[in-house]
């Protein structure tokens, strides 16, 4: 599954909104990628699970540089078992360069029905 991406022109920014649901049968895992040609912003990450996730399982938010791997960064590592809900807000938002990868992943897990993941940003045009 892969994300899809929501946007509306406007003049100097404009929206971004990735989202993604997968169904669950069993055992899964995430391991999805967002990269723009574009600079671009993140404010806000949303991961949903439709019920809490039975087994131990870390989600790790990764940024793989367009400048290099001495540029790459981990934004998260989070234990999610039992969890429903992980939300992330920044209140300065996050910046990358055109190229740049935002990769979400996470060890195999057990959960009830699917799961969702929202990015909220904007990339920049000027």
């Amino acid at each position: 599954m892969a994300f899809t991406e929501d946007t509306i022109d406007v003049e100097r920014y404009w929206p971004m909104h990735f989202y993604m649901d997968a169904d669950v049968i069993a055992n899964s895992s995430i391991n999805e990628t967002i990269t723009k040609a574009k600079k671009f912003r993140i404010g806000d990450i949303r991961l949903h699970f439709s019920g809490g996730v039975t087994s131990a399982a870390d989600f790790m938010i990764n940024v793989s540089s367009i400048l290099g791997s001495r540029f790459n960064v981990q934004l998260l590592s989070q234990d999610i078992q039992g969890s429903t809900d992980v939300f992330l807000h920044y209140s300065s938002y996050l910046q990358f360069n055109s190229g740049d990868h935002v990769v979400f992943t996470t060890s195999t897990f057990s959960v009830v029905n699917s799961y969702g993941i929202e990015v909220f940003g904007w990339a920049v045009v000027g």
